[in-house]
Order: C-alpha cells, then sequence, then structure tokens
C-alpha cells in the first residue's frame, strides 16, 4: 500500500489551504481556506481552491479537519458542503465561526469539537491533536499516521509563551513527539523571511494602551474580526480608561458574540452601547471597534471613510487604529481608505507608525527550534509563497542534528507518494480555481473569469442590423465619430458571401477592424 498527500491549495500562495491525505481505502481533508482577491480580479471577492480531483475518489472520504477558524482556512467550507455531505472536526471556537456560515447557507452538518490531545480513526488513518498558539484560539497541529508514514501538519503556529487566552505553546510536547519518528513535517511559511522570533501577541498591550491615552477625540479600531484575543485587549484597556465601547460591522459583532459565549472576553454590559447612545457620550469616553482592517467595500471602516453612514461619520480629532498586516493585493485598498479619512480630518495609526499588531505565524527561529524538536526525514513547506517555502527549506541548511532532513518543494496539483515511510515518488493532479462575487453569491469558473478580464480590459460591441444597415453599440470605451464610420465602411465593404452564418462573419470582421486599428480585441455580439 501507499499513501499520498494532495495539496489542493495553500502551496505557493497565502490563502486557499485544502490539503488531501489519500491512501488506497480512505481519505481526509484537511481545511477548506478562501484567498480574498485583488485588484487583478475585476468583481471578484474570493477565490477558493477547484476540488474537482475529490470527485474521483468521495467515497473513500472519512471526513473534514479544521486546523483553526481563519477565513483562509474555513472560508470555502460552505461552499463545498453544497456538494458533499461530510462531517467536520474542529475546535469550539473554529465551529462556532463555521455555524455561522453555514446557516446563512442552511447547510447542515455533523460537527465534532476536538480537544487538545484527542485522538479519532479516519480509515486507515489515525489523527492526534496538538494544540499550538496562534492568533486565534483553539488552532491545532495534526499528527496523522498510517501504514505509510507518521505525517505532523501544522498550518499556522507561533511559540507564543505568553499568549493573551490559553497555554503557552508546548515544547515539551512537540520534543516527545519527534522523538516517534516523524517522516515528513508540513509547515507554516508565512513569516519565514523574517529574522527572530515571533513576538507574543500581550507584547502589544502597552502600546496599545499608550495610543488610547494620547487620543484626544473618538477612537475607532479595527483588526480582523476572527482576532479575539487583540479585541480583548482592546476592551480590557477602555474598562481600565474609562470608554464605553461601540461593536459595529456584522463580522465583529459575530465574533465578540461568540467570544462572550465561550467565556474568551470578559466585561459587563454596561461597558456596551450602542451607536444612539454613543453619540451622547463625550469625543473622549468612546471607542468604536469596527470591521474594515482590510479596507473591505462593505465593512464599516470603508462607509465611515466613503461617507455613506448617516450616523457615523468622521470628523476632525478621530483617531483610527489599523492593528492588522495588509494582506498583500488589499494595499491600494487600504491607503484609499486612509486617504479618505484624512480628508476629513481623522489621524490614522497603522502597525508601522506603533507596535500595536505581532504576527501570529513563526519567524526563522522558530522554525529552526521546531525542525529541532521534530527532526523529520522531510521537510514539506506549505502556507506561504513560493519565496517562503524555498527559504524554508534553505533553512535546513543552518539546522545540525543526527538526521539528514531532505526539503520537498511542492506547489498546487502536486501529489507526494509515500510507502514504508520513504518518499517513494512525485505526481500530479489538474487542479484549478473558483472565483466568487460577493454580490449575489455567484461561483464563476476559470473561463467566466477569463471573460470578466476581457470584458474590464477591452469592452464590448453590440452589432445590431436592421434592413441591411448597421448600428453599432459600444460598451467600456468610446469611438470618435470618424472611427465609427471607419467601423461602418469596414464592415460594409467585407462583407461578402460566405459559407458562414451571417452573424459569425459580421463578428468576424468587426473584430478584425479593433485589432487592426486600436490592437483592441473587444467582445463582439451580433444582435438578431
Amino acid at each position: 500500500m501507499s499513501s499520498r498527500i494532495i495539496f489542493l491549495g495553500g502551496a505557493g500562495e497565502i490563502g486557499m489551504n485544502m490539503y488531501l491525505y489519500e491512501s488506497d481505502n480512505s481519505a481526509i481533508i484537511v481545511d477548506c481556506g478562501v484567498k480574498f482577491a485583488d485588484s487583478s480580479y475585476p468583481g471578484i471577492d474570493m477565490i477558493i481552491p477547484d476540488w474537482g480531483y475529490i470527485d474521483k475518489i468521495k467515497d473513500k472520504l472519512c471526513g473534514i479537519i479544521l486546523t483553526h477558524g481563519h477565513e483562509d482556512h474555513i472560508g470555502g467550507l460552505s461552499y463545498f458542503l453544497k456538494e458533499y455531505e461530510l462531517p467536520i472536526y474542529g475546535g469550539e471556537l473554529t465551529l462556532r465561526l463555521v455555524e455561522h456560515k453555514l446557516k446563512e447557507r442552511k447547510i447542515k452538518v455533523k460537527d465534532t469539537v476536538v480537544h487538545d490531545g484527542d485522538i479519532y480513526n479516519f480509515g486507515d488513518f489515525k489523527v492526534e491533536f496538538v494544540g499550538v498558539t496562534h492568533s486565534i484560539q483553539d488552532t491545532f497541529g495534526l499528527y496523522i499516521e498510517n501504514e505509510d508514514f507518521k505525517a505532523l501538519h501544522i498550518s499556522d503556529y507561533k511559540m507564543d509563551q505568553a499568549p493573551v487566552n490559553g497555554k503557552p505553546f508546548d515544547v515539551h510536547r512537540f520534543m516527545e513527539i519527534g522523538k516517534r519518528g516523524i517522516t515528513v513535517l508540513l509547515s507554516d511559511s508565512t513569516n519565514i523571511i523574517n529574522d527572530g522570533i515571533t513576538p507574543s501577541e500581550s507584547s502589544v498591550f502597552n502600546d496599545l494602551l499608550d495610543v488610547f491615552l494620547q487620543a484626544k477625540g473618538r477612537v475607532f479600531f479595527t483588526t480582523f474580526s476572527s482576532n479575539i484575543d487583540r479585541i480583548k485587549q482592546v476592551i480590557e484597556i477602555c474598562q481600565q480608561i474609562g470608554r464605553r465601547v461601540v461593536v459595529d460591522g456584522t463580522s465583529v459583532i459575530k465574533s465578540v458574540k461568540i467570544g462572550r459565549e465561550l467565556g474568551l472576553l470578559n466585561f459587563s454590559n454596561e461597558l456596551m452601547v450602542s451607536l444612539t447612545e454613543a453619540n451622547k457620550i463625550d469625543d473622549d469616553k468612546i471607542c468604536y471597534i469596527i470591521s474594515g482592517c482590510q479596507g473591505e467595500v462593505n465593512s464599516t471602516l470603508y462607509k465611515i471613510a466613503a461617507n455613506e453612514r448617516k450616523s457615523l461619520k468622521a470628523k476632525e480629532g478621530d483617531l483610527f487604529i489599523i492593528s492588522a498586516r495588509v494582506i498583500p493585493g488589499n494595499e491600494l485598498n487600504l491607503n484609499n481608505t486612509i486617504n479618505k479619512l484624512y480628508y476629513y480630518g481623522a489621524k490614522v495609526v497603522d502597525i508601522e507608525e506603533k507596535k500595536i499588531h505581532v504576527s501570529g505565524h513563526a519567524s526563522k527561529e522558530e522554525a529552526k527550534l521546531l525542525l529541532n524538536f521534530i527532526r523529520p526525514k522531510y521537510l514539506i513547506p506549505i502556507h506561504g509563497e513560493f519565496r517562503h517555502m524555498k527559504t524554508h527549506i534553505e533553512l535546513l541548511e543552518e539546522v545540525h542534528y543526527d538526521i539528514q532532513t531532505e526539503g520537498i518543494f511542492v506547489e498546487d496539483g502536486d501529489v507526494i507518494i509515500f510507502e514504508d515511510e520513504k518518499l517513494f515518488g512525485k505526481g500530479k493532479i489538474e487542479v484549478g480555481r473558483r472565483y466568487i462575487d460577493g454580490r449575489g453569491d455567484f461561483i464563476l469558473s476559470e473561463e467566466d473569469l477569463k471573460i470578466k478580464k476581457h470584458l474590464s480590459r477591452d469592452g464590448i460591441v453590440l452589432v445590431q442590423e436592421i434592413n441591411g444597415d448597421f448600428n453599432f453599440e459600444i460598451i467600456g470605451f468610446k469611438l470618435e465619430r470618424r472611427d465609427i464610420i471607419m467601423l461602418y465602411n469596414f464592415l460594409v465593404d467585407n462583407l461578402i458571401d460566405m459559407d458562414i452564418p451571417r452573424e459569425e462573419l459580421v463578428e468576424k470582421i468587426v473584430k478584425r477592424f479593433f485589432k487592426r486599428r486600436f490592437d483592441k480585441r473587444p467582445i463582439v455580439k451580433y444582435l438578431i
């Protein structure tokens, strides 16, 4: 028997994590995430893996394991569960975040809450859940074992010894796991190019407090809505300095509600006020915790900056605190949002100015420590762009122990095959992507996206023929009158009898005109 690890997403990119562990008889999925689209994807909000391969092995599937509750690990789940009915396993916070997504789409699923140290059997695979520290509670590494390998899969982690909630990273636990003789380590590469050790989450408290103490007017705070530990610190600061709190934005309201229910956020009801009540409170006694740390169009931060909220507008004296790193591709959105806030007289503090954010991902020295603890035969970097993954493999030259670890570089679609705890071979499957237009929740294919890009770049030309005469409607660009006359004459002059339908002939001639005249390739449609 041989077993395979298949990379459906998350190899060579930040986001869209989805991994498949497959034997001859069984298969388990680890994570099902999204990648947020940038401006190069017109009209697209999110990207999810194309899981066409899974349809070929669906009878083997035993379940979906979720390592934690970030969107790049759970955001595609509701789309996947529309097509496949499978049980899901994850920490309590993770499953609560998933529950909201599934309710919105009226999807019912069997879920199982797991805890640190729990062991489950999934067909040929035995999986042990190993708690790790990250920027969200209930994050797990997975020790996955069958007769072909002993794998340790750590999607996101850092070695936080002073977390805001939960236990510190258990160094001794990982040293014990290393003694089992790990075949392959799959490990987070996001922060691998950063030297040293990633600071603890609790290390931002004093800097945040200092920023709040210097604020003379209203404070607006935003971070990733799932970062309950960061929100907890802000609430504690507000309690300490006497600011009441407004929570605004669907995602952050949901996270605060779940955080309170799970005991991760503890504060009195009197601390919270509504938007209406906040208007009656002095500016220096109020803090708004809002959505939108990436400048997302539907977020509270964006709507305030765009002057779209009647009851909540930016003004002179306001201080906006953006406590999050910018996801690649969102730089332009966020920069435009910040500029609008300054236009209205507000000021903005971001992570470039003050130490008000720390990453949830391990830096270089932590990755070296993990390699020393685990001492795997093989290292497969995951969760990173290619530069991160290559750098991760290069770390093997700096780590010295009695086992020679081989680095395996992978990308989406790669199949790594193991037999008897040794690398047996490397294969390839076809993988694609699906594109989500959030306005309407439309799922687009690669071909649909190609058309969207085509339309945004080159526009569309509609040709209508009435009694042998032609009218043109140009969408996406404008033609001078002389160019329209040239187009008309070119079409009429070249419209000779050919053994193809008339509409096809008209479209070909019009396309030829635009290519020759403007080096432009609009979509051309003949209207009957």
